[in-house]
Parts: structure tokens; sequence; C-alpha cells
């Protein structure tokens, strides 16, 4: 159960490669390169769900040689994966930012303002925010009449413990909580909590 709300892009840039990164090609190279940054930013409270935000960065360069069949380079891959699982970015958002990365690689490719270029700059973003929904929103009850959490689908037993939604709606809280990851809203009547 993730306590952060991810959000991943990856587009083409206009921003200038660094000279440092363009003297690294090997001379007269003939194959395309990604100039790619790669950004996670990770977004929580300083001490408490209702105090500051407190927004801690990470950022990684490289210069991801064009392969046909997968994109850009195995290397270029294992480093991209590298970084994001070093900063703890789940495997499900990974997977995720591969596939925009892929996209982003195609249309730039297939982009005709980008004809004859052989450097390509693109920006991939992973941004991440503490889920302060799930804080400020539920309230831990004690089920009173045995019921169904529509999630799930799963019994919920007189007596075991739940989580209700300020629209008095009640769940399984490992349920509830992964919803609300996803969707700021109840599952069942659709009551928007933002």
């Amino acid at each position: 159960m993730s306590r952060y709300h991810f959000e991943c892009f990856a587009e083409q840039t206009n921003d200038e490669i660094p000279t440092e990164l363009v003297l690294r090609l090997p001379p007269n190279y003939t194959i395309r390169y990604f100039y790619m940054r790669l950004l996670v930013t990770v977004e929580q409270p300083l001490s408490s769900p209702d105090g500051p935000l407190v927004i801690l960065g990470h950022q990684f360069e490289l210069l991801a040689p064009h392969d046909q069949a997968i994109g850009v380079s195995g290397l270029s891959w294992n480093a991209i994966i590298q970084f994001f699982t070093q900063n703890g970015i789940p495997n499900h958002v990974v997977n995720e930012a591969t596939l925009r990365i892929t996209t982003c690689v195609s249309q730039m490719l297939q982009n005709p303002n980008n004809a004859g270029r052989m450097l390509l700059p693109m920006l991939v973003l992973i941004s991440c925010r503490a889920s302060v929904l799930v804080q400020r929103f539920l309230a831990t009850v004690v089920v009173e009449t045995e019921g169904i959490c529509c999630i799930c689908s799963g019994r919920m037993e007189v007596g075991s413990p739940a989580s209700r939604l300020p629209c008095n709606h009640c769940y399984h809280d490992g349920c509830i909580r992964e919803w609300l990851n996803s969707n700021p809203s109840c599952p069942f009547c659709g009551f928007q909590l933002v």
C-alpha cells in the first residue's frame, strides 16, 4: 500500500545540452542520441499532515543512443531504471515511466521537425506527493452491521475494523487507502474529497 500519489510524464524539450555531455559523443557519430534529464521530486508534509510541505528533488542526466528495437540502448535503460529504483520509486511507477519514455522517443523520431537532428532533448519527471487525503478524511470505525466492501467485494464482519469517509460509507482500511491514492472520491457515491 503506497503512501504516495505518483505522476509521471516524458516530453521533448528545447533544453540546451550541456557541453560536457556533447564532448563525450564519438567524433562524427552517425546514430541519434537522446539527451535525457530525469527528475524525481518528492513532496511531503514537514511535520504533520497539515504542516508545511518540503520538496526533495533528485536529477540524473544521460545521453542515450537510439536503438531501433527498444528505443534507447540497453545500457541506458539499465541506468534509467537504476536511478529510479535507487530513489525509492516503486516498480509499477518505473514501468509506467519506461512506457512513457518509449512513447516519447517514438513521437520524437516521427516528428518532422526533428528530421536531421542527431541530438534530441527530453525531460522525464516523476512527481511523488504524500497522500494526505488518507490522513485527513478517513475515520477508523468498528463495523456495526455486516456489509460488503464495494472495492474488493469482500465481507465486512461485525466487530472488525473499517475506515469511514465523510459521506459515511465504510470500506476495508487497505482497500480505501489504495483507492484514494489514485481516486480522490468515494467509490460508492462519488463524494469528492478535494
